[in-house]
């Protein structure tokens, strides 16, 4: 399966925080692309390699944001969001609801969501489970799709899997982890590290990046940009990277010719699970993949970028 059909089987799957082991979800995709043995963790799907008494987690979150139906009236509903989303991405966007499958007809503008409306064709009940219609577009290497924050990420640990099973493991025990839950900031990925116990966690997740046409930086931030290779993250919220990791993942990348590039927002912002691994003891490495317009239907990521970022976990496993 080449990448680009590989993401678009990932994007078209449903993976709302709390929903990624539906029947039509993520987690069953993902086991599908990989077909290889796996484990269930709690909610976590995980691969292992290797024999070796050293124990590396790879991880990334699987979920993505959505909306949950509160209110319904004969012809609009009202609903809150799963996760971050900017209500002025909602104008003019298409929903599609589970489990009956309903997709919204007219989105008003509004200033939050208790002003927001949802008119239907016919609409969804109260607790159904929504996201953004599931379209996906490649021009030059770009991709445009909803939920990339964290697809992007789950393609690349896809990608490395296949490269890892090809290597006879003997030094170490590699852990591969899909972990829910994450956008809902419900630490879904710790029944996951608990068992594991992992000696050293390298997650990937999705960077704020600038889109392709230029924007504004924010002045204190150092936003990585789209098409020039896996962001290492230096510091985030309640995280921030170790000297002595830092040197040894840049140190790998000009070893391997990998071209990559810094994540610096500010410690109230930049919030992924190395803020939850570091906190409860686990020393972690955050690698990023550049995604500009996060948490939107047309968010925008590089192909190269995820390619990138696979070749440089294969080696941070193999040489860490």
């Amino acid at each position: 399966m080449n990448q680009v059909r590989m993401l678009s089987r990932l994007v078209k799957s449903f993976g709302v925080s709390g929903y990624e082991w539906i029947e039509q979800g993520i987690a069953p995709t993902i086991q599908s692309i990989i077909g290889r043995n796996s484990m269930r963790i709690g909610d976590n799907l995980v691969f292992v390699f290797g024999t070796g008494a050293k124990k590396i987690m790879v991880s990334a979150h699987m979920d993505e944001v959505g909306f949950m139906v509160t209110k319904k009236r004969r012809e609009y509903c009202r609903l809150v969001p799963i996760g971050s989303v900017n209500i002025k991405s909602m104008k003019n966007e298409q929903l599609t609801f589970l489990p009956s499958s309903v997709t919204s007809r007219k989105i008003e503008k509004a200033k939050d969501f208790s002003d927001l409306k949802i008119y239907f064709k016919s609409s969804p009940e109260i607790g159904d489970v929504g996201t953004f219609s599931k379209q996906i577009t490649v021009n030059n290497n770009i991709v445009e799709s909803p939920c990339l924050d964290n697809r992007v990420g789950c393609c690349a640990l896809i990608q490395c899997i296949r490269q890892i099973a090809k290597i006879n493991i003997k030094n170490k025990t590699v852990f591969f982890c899909f972990a829910p839950r994450e956008e809902q900031r419900a630490n879904g990925i710790m029944p996951a590290v608990k068992k594991i116990n992992p000696d050293i966690c390298i997650d990937v997740d999705s960077a704020y990046a600038q889109p392709i046409k230029k924007q504004k930086e924010r002045k204190n931030w150092r936003i990585p940009v789209i098409g020039k290779g896996p962001a290492i993250q230096l510091l985030g919220k309640d995280y921030i990277l170790t000297y002595d990791n830092r040197k040894k993942v840049t140190e790998i990348c000009k070893k391997f010719s990998i071209a990559f590039q810094y994540e610096v927002p500010d410690r109230d912002n930049g919030g992924t699970f190395a803020q939850t691994l570091i906190n409860n003891g686990y020393e972690t490495i955050q690698i990023n993949i550049p995604v500009a317009l996060q948490h939107c239907s047309k968010s925008r990521s590089c192909l190269g970028d995820i390619t990138a970022t696979s070749v440089l976990l294969k080696e941070v496993i193999l040489n860490i």
